[in-house]
C-alpha cells in the first residue's frame, strides 16, 4: 500500500528505482518576484515592479528584503545566503514612492548581513570576510553609488537598529551572552559620549 503521494510515488508503485520517473533536468524556476506598495488607507494598489527590472543581477536564491525609509523604498538583494557569502556581490536599489522608478543603485562587494533605516539614510553591516568580520557603512537612497563617509569595523555578529534624531545603534557580540553597544550620530559620523556600555 501507498498511503498518499510522494516524490518518487509512481517509482515506488511501480518498484522501480527511486526517481526514475522524475525528469533528467528539473524545470528551472523563473525569478518572478515582484515588489508591489499600496495604501494603507484603503488597501489599493499604487505600483508594482519586477525585482529584475530593478535588480537585474540579482540571484533568486538571494537574500531579498525591503527597507522604506523617508524618502525611497530601499530593495536589498543580499549574498549572505550564498556558500561563500564574503565572496560574493550585495546589490542596493532605491525606488522613488511615486511610480517605483529606480532613483539609485550599487553594487556592494560582500555580504549584507544585516541593515537598518536611520531617518533618510540607510546603514548596511557588510561582511567582507571568512570569518564574518566587516564594516558598518551608512548609505543614502539618493546617491547610493557615493562612497560612504561613516565607516565602523566590526570583528563579531552585529545588529543594527536606529534612535530618534538620526542616531544609529550598533550591538557587537561579545563573549558569553554579553554585547558591546556603540551609538553614532549618522551626519556627523561622532560617537555618541554615552557610548561603549555593555548589555546582557
Amino acid at each position: 500500500e501507498h498511503p498518499g503521494a510522494f516524490v518518487g510515488w509512481l517509482d515506488a508503485y511501480t518498484e522501480d528505482s527511486f526517481g526514475a520517473s522524475l525528469p533528467a533536468e528539473p524545470a528551472v524556476v523563473e525569478d518572478t518576484s515582484s515588489i508591489a506598495l499600496y495604501n494603507n488607507s484603503d488597501g489599493k494598489l499604487i505600483w508594482s515592479v519586477d525585482v529584475v527590472s530593478v535588480l537585474e543581477d540579482h540571484d533568486p536564491s538571494a537574500w531579498l528584503s525591503v527597507v522604506p525609509t523617508d524618502n525611497a523604498l530601499v530593495v536589498v538583494s543580499s549574498a549572505f545566503s550564498s556558500p561563500e557569502p564574503s565572496e560574493g556581490t550585495s546589490f542596493i536599489a532605491a525606488l522613488s514612492y511615486a511610480d517605483g522608478s529606480v532613483i539609485s543603485e550599487v553594487e556592494i562587494e560582500g555580504a549584507i548581513s544585516t541593515f537598518n533605516d536611520v531617518g533618510s539614510l540607510l546603514a548596511i553591516a557588510v561582511s567582507d570576510s571568512e570569518d564574518g568580520n566587516g564594516t558598518v557603512q551608512i548609505l543614502d537612497p539618493a546617491a547610493l553609488e557615493k562612497k560612504s563617509t561613516f565607516s565602523v569595523d566590526y570583528e563579531s555578529r552585529t545588529w543594527l537598529y536606529s534612535l530618534d534624531g538620526g542616531i544609529l545603534g550598533i550591538d557587537l557580540a561579545g563573549s558569553g551572552d554579553t554585547m558591546k553597544v556603540l551609538y553614532f550620530d549618522v551626519k556627523t559620523g561622532e560617537e555618541m559620549p554615552w557610548s561603549g556600555g555593555r548589555s546582557v
